[in-house]
């Protein structure tokens, strides 16, 4: 008898923990990319945190933003391209723009080299993507508001929000 109610008081404890830890939402930025583990469709009014995961020896910053009507992962990661390549020309990249793309930002943290944090998701019901940018290997922002071009900028996922 103490065997058995050994057993279940495990089953009880097992029970309560709400699962492990790989099954937190994850963005993880590394060198070369960043990566999104995770559930790809939400429920409405249930707050999820995402793991925003920094391995570089760089700073990063990592976002989620809701995205306007129409425009797919695809869209956003060409507004980048198309940003990135303009800022190396000294032009302006054009339309669209990001308030073409974007409705709102949802979530955004910075995060320090090799280091964590959280975005938490929650908004309205809707298409959102997952952004990392990595920063350079020196923190140059004059203020917290004032973040330098990213030296990379990668969209690992679009979610929804049902």
């Amino acid at each position: 008898m103490p065997m058995r109610a050994m057993l279940l008081g495990m089953l009880v404890l097992v029970a309560g923990c709400g699962g492990s830890a790989d099954e937190t939402p994850k963005a993880t930025l590394s060198d070369s990319q960043c990566a999104y583990s995770g559930p790809h469709t939400y429920t409405h009014g249930v707050v999820e945190n995402i793991e925003a995961a920094n391995t570089t020896l760089h700073f990063a910053q990592f976002a989620v933003y809701e995205l306007a009507p129409g425009v797919t992962i695809d869209d956003v990661r060409g507004f980048y391209e198309r940003s990135r390549v303009a800022r190396e020309r000294g032009e302006e990249p054009g339309h669209p723009t990001y308030g073409d793309i974007y409705r709102r930002v949802i979530a955004r943290s910075v995060t320090e080299p090799e280091a964590s944090s959280v975005l938490p998701l929650v908004g309205p019901v809707g298409k959102f993507v997952i952004v990392c940018f990595e920063d350079s290997a020196v923190d140059t922002r004059q203020s917290s508001q004032n973040s330098p071009f990213p030296t990379a900028i990668y969209v690992p996922a679009e979610v929804e929000i049902r």
